[in-house]
């Protein structure tokens, strides 16, 4: 990418050569913002000459209308045959930013811009929900209230298994019953001589 700053009419003009890629446009959008911050009303960008352009990049360098906004700077985009553009020619461009329908024309090409890139977005988030990530979010929630039954049902299963024991000599009333045993016990065994007597 090489830039060069012209003038015309009293209207700067930035052209841009050689290809155009997204870290150009990066690039080129600090460029443009120091720019739009020097005072000036009006700029062109001039991308005619610029081969090969690539969409994501286009798309980076549009978020400047923005930009161009905030500061209170008429903005245009110049190329050929191109749909994001705002004038195919640099005279074109000119002449609408010294129409008194210059506003106008700037506001529908921002507009048109900002329709077509949530158009692409639309689509592109319409295609990722009906292809292959929409049948694997069904899959999942399949999969999870599987195992959610699976998960209660081995819970009901385990819980017999896992209550707290309680030893029976730590119950007060087996303890009764033992000591009476123990008594009963010696008792007959006393009686019949198996134990010296108390």
């Amino acid at each position: 990418m090489k830039l060069k700053l012209e003038k015309k009419d009293e209207i700067q003009i930035l052209v841009v050569t050689e290809d155009f890629l997204v870290p150009h446009a990066a690039i080129l959008r600090v460029g443009l913002t120091k720019m739009l911050k020097t005072g000036i009303k009006e700029l062109i960008v001039n991308l005619s000459a610029a081969a090969p352009i690539a969409p994501e990049a286009v798309e980076k360098l549009g978020e400047s209308r923005g930009d161009a906004e905030a500061h209170d700077v008429r903005l245009v985009f110049v190329a050929p045959n191109a749909d994001w553009a705002d004038c195919p020619s640099v005279d074109e461009a000119i002449a609408r930013l010294k129409s008194p329908l210059g506003d106008l024309l700037s506001e529908e090409a921002k507009l048109t811009s900002q329709l077509r890139r949530l158009q692409r977005r639309k689509q592109t988030l319409e295609q990722s929900l009906s292809g292959d990530k929409a049948q694997d979010v069904k899959t999942l929630r399949r999969e999870n209230s599987d195992l959610k039954t699976a998960t209660a049902w081995l819970e009901a299963l385990v819980e017999p298994l896992s209550r707290a024991r309680r030893e029976p000599s730590l119950v007060a009333s087996t303890e009764k019953k033992i000591a009476r045993v123990k008594e009963i016990l010696s008792a007959v065994l006393e009686q019949e001589g198996l134990l010296p007597l108390k």
